[in-house]
């Protein structure tokens, strides 16, 4: 087992029109084979906005300024079947209109899809931490 707390960040990041987020199949790390928010982990001297900003490109193709990301939550994930505990910081920002989003990273996603929040469950098995925030918060 890791015995470091590891900060991670989560992205919900929807269209202003009709309120879809992205989500992502995730493939070859823990939580292969579970629908996730776009997010990643911290580095040394980042903000938890300026995360948000690279992650969120580096994962969908999608360019948005740290400015543009917002603090809304907080999580402590701990994931005793992975080995893994991380203090998640949900961050939201609103979409342009026109974006796609892209899987930038196929070796961690397999595909990126906009839906409605209510409809996140029927995807299927959700990762801990998106599994976690829909437990505790509407968006």
């Amino acid at each position: 087992m890791e015995e470091i707390v590891r900060v991670g960040v989560s992205i919900i990041a929807k269209r202003d029109s009709d309120q879809r987020l992205i989500v992502g199949k995730r493939i070859g790390s823990h939580g292969a084979d579970t629908w996730a928010l776009p997010g990643g982990h911290l580095e040394y001297g980042e903000s938890f906005e300026a995360c948000a900003s690279r992650e969120l490109y580096e994962e969908t193709g999608i360019f948005l300024s740290p400015s543009q990301f917002t603090v809304v939550d907080t999580l402590n994930c701990i994931m005793p079947e992975y080995g893994k505990h991380h203090v998640t910081i949900i961050l939201q920002t609103v979409l342009p209109e026109d974006c796609k989003p892209q899987v930038k990273e196929p070796n961690k996603c397999k595909e990126w899809r906009l839906v409605y929040w209510n409809q996140i469950q029927s995807l299927g098995e959700l990762f801990i931490p998106l599994r976690r925030l829909l437990e505790v918060r509407a968006v």
